[in-house]
């Protein structure tokens, strides 16, 4: 009984995936009428760039790799976020800009930071 419903399921979000209109085939906003930066009262807050992004962790004295093909190649400091995302690099001047008011300043004592690399090979024991 499950399996030819699935497979109707299956078929009618696949047709309305192939022939719903398309952008360039005229179709002008939202289906549901709602404009560019709407979202309905009834929606979760949507997480924006609305505000300045603020270094919760000051990275410093360390080597820091920008990996940018521009100058300069290695940086002076590196904020982070409450979230680990990476919010600016650069002097140590200029990360302080971005610090919140309860930034924590944490020192590499000369470690090289490659930011952004993640080593995700595995040994498996057989």
């Amino acid at each position: 009984m499950l399996k030819p419903v699935a497979l109707s399921l299956s078929l009618l979000f696949l047709g309305l995936a192939i022939f719903w209109p398309a952008v360039e085939e005229g179709m002008k906003g939202c289906p549901a009428g709602f404009k560019s930066g709407q979202i309905p009262s009834w929606h979760a807050p949507v997480q924006g760039h609305s505000q300045e992004a603020t270094s919760k962790f000051i990275f410093k004295e360390g080597t820091i790799w920008t990996g940018s093909a521009d100058e300069p190649k290695y940086a002076e400091a590196f904020g982070v976020d409450e979230f680990g995302r990476i919010v600016s690099v650069g002097s140590l001047d200029e990360v302080s800009d971005t610090a919140s008011d309860d930034a924590c300043f944490i020192g590499l004592e000369g470690a090289f930071v490659v930011p952004g690399f993640t080593d995700s090979h595995v040994h498996l024991l057989l």
